[in-house]
Formats: structure tokens, sequence, C-alpha cells
């Protein structure tokens, strides 16, 4: 009180002279003092019992002027400045003369200042703009409702912030609250509830704590509260209270609001979106609780929440990609491998090698290589080794969730189409000395059933193939994991793009693309596969003068992918690739595989415009023979940065005599002679390369010499190779497991 009366006091005497720069200054400061003296003297007295709380917010003022033209003009230029120190002088010179519709354009404006400062974290200027209101507006919900995410951003701003102005604010808040509207109640516990998960992501876990608390007993089932309860218990680490507030979260969330599925929300888009996150969260939730629980011995409700934790999936990746769900699936399976005993019921090789190829997923098409590596290398590896037996596993470990995505040249139901495929390829060694297994079992215990089966087989290597990372990844990525422990495990590239991690022994890179992921104790080898057939002499191709003539470059890449990488492709990067077409007259870039080739040619400027010109043709996914005519054909074949496919394309150029330019993440960079693979850096260098190949037929006829050379070192060398790489896989095993696969295990046991 004494402080209010010196600052009138000091007010009353400098008013005089307000003119004068320096004295404004001073007076300016006086007002925001006393300002703040008055709100701290009200929240006094309303604490002691003195003064209504009402009052705080619902002063009224006797005058009913308007607010004319000029004030506004000044008002206008206050907020645009939003310079605080005109704030408290503004208001106490025109609140007084107001009329009612004049204090509520005022209060708009003060308000505006105070959430324009809030988003630029202006806290300074922010409650300059707010106590005003505090002290003397009449409807609290606005007021109130901007004075809290003040203090809030103040304490998620200020590392060294604490509750007291927070605590403050809520003495007052609770004596008002039932005065306040509906609509700025629910505002205020949204920001409440939104402050404390933003309080929880910067650390500030007991102040997120003190607010959840009470707003929970306000609202208790208000989704953000909820939120707020689910995001604390998980820095806690108390997954069961976790799992129970974003089941409820997700619940309240929920956009259909009947058994009859009738009534829909308004905003339901927003609520689904609300609703699924909540989901996601409680699937995380869920695996923590599993795991936790798995921990402390109790296995069946572990049990039970793995399987939940499953159904929730909508498809297989995460299944495949989370590494708290792999290890709850790997325990799972082995302690189950444990109860049915099924590492004593491993047979004998009896003399015999035994290895096992493991995919989840077999690609069969004509587009698709995949098929054809895979035979191609048990080819070779069965001519090589006399002794050796391959078994290919095809896991389908995909469909442990409800709805694993499939595809027609991997449905599992094609197992005729797919024992035809191996009959044609391997005629000599079905049924003897190769193995073809397809499995179709659902659920977890499915992949128990599996792993089961391969224990049956027990193969003295698994070498796992790894593919593309999203919906169509074709690694057993979870059957690898769960039996780690029991066998040597290898990894091999079917396509460059895969990410790799610690649960296998060796790593057979084809090339020199990037190895994705962490390897923890696993070696790598870059070793060429063995894919050429070499019980066939390789063709004699004539290198044909009128190929290098017909200035044709050729990019292909089958899918969706050459859409989606146009899309993404740089616009400078794309403009020095394209730079070619200029440097090289008459030359013309046929673009292979899209699936909306118009789509790209409408969108893309840099395409369009050399469409225009006759520069680039686009085409969407060939027939066979008109992809090979046109392939064969060519000058170039030009394998373009980032994408990771496209061996099938390059292998047709390359036999057929023509140069190929790739990088090295990519399928094709392991084929290549070093000098014609790039880094996903070195563009203009390769652009240099590609204009030499078409503007000078020596450079052009050396390149394609250096390939038939560079194919023939890996026809001859590639087979022994990758053959020493299964070796050493065994011999890594030994080293890292007390556990041994097989006492007479004749690939441990002696040399090739």
């Amino acid at each position: 009180m004494l402080a209010m009366k010196a600052w009138q006091r000091f007010i009353a005497l400098y008013t005089e002279a307000a003119s004068k720069k320096e004295s404004r200054r001073l007076l300016l400061t006086a007002g925001r003092k006393l300002a703040i003296c008055e709100i701290k003297l009200r929240l006094l007295l309303i604490k002691a019992g003195e003064l209504n709380p009402n009052s705080l917010w619902q002063e009224k003022c006797s005058l009913k002027l308007s607010l004319d033209g000029k004030t506004k003009k000044v008002l206008n230029a206050s907020v645009s400045q939003t310079r605080k120190e005109y704030l408290f002088d503004f208001w106490n010179s025109q609140f007084s003369f107001c009329s009612d519709n004049g204090r509520e354009a005022l209060r708009r404006g003060y308000v505006s200042v105070a959430v324009k400062a809030l988003e630029q974290e202006k806290l300074d200027e922010a409650c300059a703009s707010i106590q005003p209101l505090l002290s003397f507006w009449p409807d609290a919900g606005s007021s109130i409702s901007l004075h809290e995410k003040l203090l809030l951003n103040g304490l998620i701003l200020s590392p060294d912030g604490d509750l007291a102005e927070l605590k403050e604010w809520w003495t007052a808040f609770d004596l008002v609250k039932s005065e306040i509207s509906e609509n700025s109640l629910q505002r205020i516990v949204d920001q409440s509830g939104a402050g404390a998960c933003r309080l929880l992501a910067v650390g500030r876990d007991v102040e997120a704590d003190w607010l959840i608390e009470r707003f929970a007993r306000l609202q208790p089932d208000h989704q953000r509260i909820l939120r707020a309860q689910a995001e604390l218990a998980v820095s806690k680490k108390d997954w069961r209270e976790a799992v129970d507030y974003w089941q409820l979260a997700a619940a309240v969330s929920n956009p259909i609001t009947t058994k009859s599925r009738t009534h829909v929300a308004k905003n339901a888009k927003e609520m689904a979106r609300r609703s699924q996150y909540a989901k996601n969260q409680l699937r995380n939730a869920r695996i923590g609780l599993a795991q936790e629980l798995r921990d402390n011995g109790r296995r069946r409700e572990s049990d039970e929440l793995i399987n939940r934790v499953l159904e929730m999936l909508p498809d297989h990746r995460i299944m495949k990609n989370d590494p708290n769900l792999l290890n709850l699936l790997r325990t799972y399976v082995q302690d189950a491998l444990n109860e049915d005993g099924a590492l004593e019921s491993r047979s004998s090789s009896a003399g015999t090698r035994r290895i096992a190829i493991c995919l989840d997923v077999f690609k069969i098409s004509e587009i698709h290589t995949h098929s054809r590596v895979v035979y191609a290398v048990s080819r070779n590896l069965l001519e090589l080794d006399p002794n050796l037996e391959i078994h290919l596993i095809i896991t389908n470990e995909r469909l442990a969730v409800t709805t694993p995505a499939l595809n027609s040249s991997f449905n599992p139901a094609n197992i005729e189409r797919m024992m035809d495929r191996a009959v044609n390829a391997m005629p000599e060694f079905i049924g003897k000395r190769f193995f073809q297994h397809v499995f179709r079992n659902s659920g977890l215990e499915g992949v128990v059933s599996t792993c089961k089966s391969i224990f049956e087989i027990n193969p003295e290597v698994i070498l796992y193939g790894g593919g593309h990372r999203g919906l169509f990844s074709n690694e057993s990525r979870v059957i690898r994991h769960c039996l780690f422990d029991y066998f040597p495990t290898a990894f091999f590239y079917i396509q460059a793009n895969n990410q790799v991690d610690e649960k296998t022994d060796l790593i057979i890179a084809r090339g020199p693309h990037a190895i994705e992921g962490n390897i923890g104790n696993a070696i790598v080898r870059v070793q060429p596969y063995p894919t050429i057939d070499k019980s066939a002499q390789l063709d004699e191709v004539l290198i044909d003068p009128i190929k290098f003539d017909n200035k044709i470059i050729v990019s292909a890449i089958a899918g969706v992918r050459m859409d989606v990488h146009i899309q993404k492709m740089d616009r400078d990067e794309m403009k020095e690739m394209f730079s070619i077409l200029d440097r090289v007259p008459g030359a013309v870039w046929h673009i292979i595989g899209a699936s909306k080739p118009d789509l790209i040619a409408k969108t893309n400027p840099e395409i369009s415009q050399r469409i225009y010109k006759g520069q680039i043709v686009l085409h969407p996914l060939l027939p066979f023979e008109e992809f090979t005519d046109l392939v064969s054909n060519a000058s170039l074949f030009f394998h373009m940065p980032g994408l990771t496919g496209g061996s099938g394309g390059a292998s047709v150029a390359r036999r057929s005599g023509v140069p190929v330019v790739t990088f090295e993440h990519s399928d094709v960079s392991g084929r290549q002679p070093p000098e014609t693979v790039f880094s996903d850096e070195e563009l203009s260098k390769a652009v240099d390369l590609s204009f030499n190949l078409l503007s000078d037929l020596a450079c052009w006829e050396e390149t394609v010499n250096a390939q038939f050379a560079h194919t023939q070192w890996i026809r001859d060398t590639a087979t022994s190779g990758f053959y020493d790489c299964i070796f050493e896989t065994a011999e890594r095993y030994l080293k890292r497991s007390s556990v041994r696969s097989s006492p007479q295990s004749p690939m441990l046991a002696e040399g090739l």
C-alpha cells in the first residue's frame, strides 16, 4: 500500500513535465510499477478475505465516451510498434474515457499485442500488455488465459524459473474460475495440458507434475490433460500408468461417439489424428510395460501385451525396425524354443556342408532381379563345392502382424509359382542339393514354428538377404534376431537400400555403397556377388560405333521410385545432371519407369522445358522386350544419384556393350569398374565423364572394354571370394559364442 501511494505521488509530481523526454520515461516507469503494486496488493487482499475476488477483473468505469478515430490511430501505432514503454501510459490515459465498445477495442488491441509478443518470446512486452487487462478488464477469460500462457512460456524458456508466480496465478484463478465462461475455461485447460507437455519436453518434470495435478482435478477427462499425465508417466518410466492414460487419451479422442457409429464429431479429422497419436504412444508404452513384466518374471502378462502390440501394428515395418519390440520378440521366441526343446532337436549334417538363405518374401517378376540373384548365387556355390547343400527359406515373418503389406510379386499364396521358378532355375539341383521352403505361419507363434523348422534343417551358416527398408522389405530381420545366438549369421544385400544392425557376424557388401546402421562387432567384406553363370561362355559382343552415334541416354528404375526421386531431387542438381544434353548436340535422354509420366511433365519445369525441346522422353514401365531393345541400342546408361535399384537395367546395358555411369550407394556400383562409379557429391565428375563418353569414341570404346574385363574378373573370382566370406562367418561365430552349432560341423571343422 505504501509503495502504491509513493508511486502515485511520484506520478502526480511529474505529470506536468511529462512532455520532456527524461520526465516522460520516468513517468512511464512509475506507471508500470504502480500497476504491478496494485495487482499484488489485490491478490494479498483476496487471500486475506478482505476483497471480493471478482473485483480483480470486474471493476467498472463510470464514463461512457467513445474511442474516437484519433485514439484508434494512436492504439494502432502502439500495436505496430509493440513497444512496452507505451502500453501502461496509453491504457491509463484512455480507459476511463471509453464507452463499452471502446473498451472492447482497447482490450482487443492489448490482447493482440500480448499474443504477438508471446509468439516472438518477448515476455516483458507480453507482461506489460497483460497486466492492465488483469487489473481492470471485466471479462477475465482472455486475460487470465494470456497471463497463464505468459507464465508457462517463462518457465519453459527460463531454466532457473520457479513456480512462485504460477502458484500466485492459480490462487486467483481458483477463486474466480466459476465466473469464467466455458469457452475460456476450455482454452485454459487445453493450454495447461499443452504447457505441461512442453515442460516435460525440457525436463521440468516437477513443474509439469504440479500443473497436471491441479488441472486433472478440474477436468480429469480432458484429452490434453490425459496426454500430459501419460507423458509424465513415461518420463518416470511408470509404464503401467502410461498405458492407462494413453488408452484413455485414445478413447476420448475417438471421433465416433456412439455404438451405432452414426454420430461423428465435427472436428473428426483432427480428433482421429489425436487418437492415432495416442494409439501409437500406447503401443510404445505397452512395449515398455511388457519388457518390465518380463524382467520381473511375469511372462504371462508380458506375452499378452506383446501380442496386443502386434495386433495394433498397421503393417510389418514397425515390427522389423523398432529395437525395443525386436528385443521383446527375440526373448519371446527364444523362451518358446527352449521350452519346446528345439535346441536339442538339431539334426546332424552327416558330412555335408549345409547353408541356408533366409528371406522374408521372395520377389518373382520380370522387372525384379531378386530371384535371379539368389538362384545365381546358389548355383555357383553348388558348382564350386560338390559337398554343399543349400536351403532357400522364405519365412513370411510379416504374417506375424494382422495386415502385412503384400504384393503380386511376393504373395505367399503363390507357392506353386515360386516352385516353378526354382525348378526352371535349378533343374539339376532341386530336391537333391538345393531345397526351397516356403512358410506361411501366422502370428507370433508362427514365427516360433518357423524357427523350429530352421533348427530341424540345422544349417551351419545362415545368409540373410536384405532389401528395401519400406513396405516391401524382403529381409527376415525378426528371424535373424531370434536365431543370432544359435547360428553363424551373415548378411548380404539384394538391394543396397537396407539398414543393418549388430545382430550379424559378417556383412557382405557387393560394392562401395554406404553401410547404414550400427554394425556392432560385425565386420564388412566388400565382395562382388557370384551372379554370373560360370557354366556359360561370356557372350562375345562386338563394340558397335553406331550405338555411340545414336546419342541416346537411358535412366531406368521400376515402381514409383522414379516419380518420388524426381520429385525430391534438388533443382540445381537436376539442372547440372541434364546439362549433358546442352553439351552434346542431338542427345536425347529416355527416362523409363515413371508411374505418372504426364504428371511429372506438368509439375517439373526443368523436365517439361526439355520435353518441349525434344531432349527428354518420359516412359512408363515398358515391356521387357521393348525395354531391352531401347537400352541395348543406347549410347549411355546413366544411373541417377540417389537411386538404389537399377541393377537389371544396368545389366542389360553392360551385356550389350553400352557404357554405364553410376553412383556408390546403388545396386549397380558393385558390378562396375571403379572409374565409372562416383559418390553422390561427385555429380559434376559423373557429368564430365558422360560428356566424354558421348563425344569421344575412343573413351566410349575404352569404357565398354573395361566393363567386359571387370565382368570377366567377377566371373572368375566372385564365387570363391563369396564362399570365403561364408567360412569366415562360421569362424567369427565360434569366437563370439560358447554354444557350438554342431559338434560334427563339417564347415567349422575343415576349410574348402
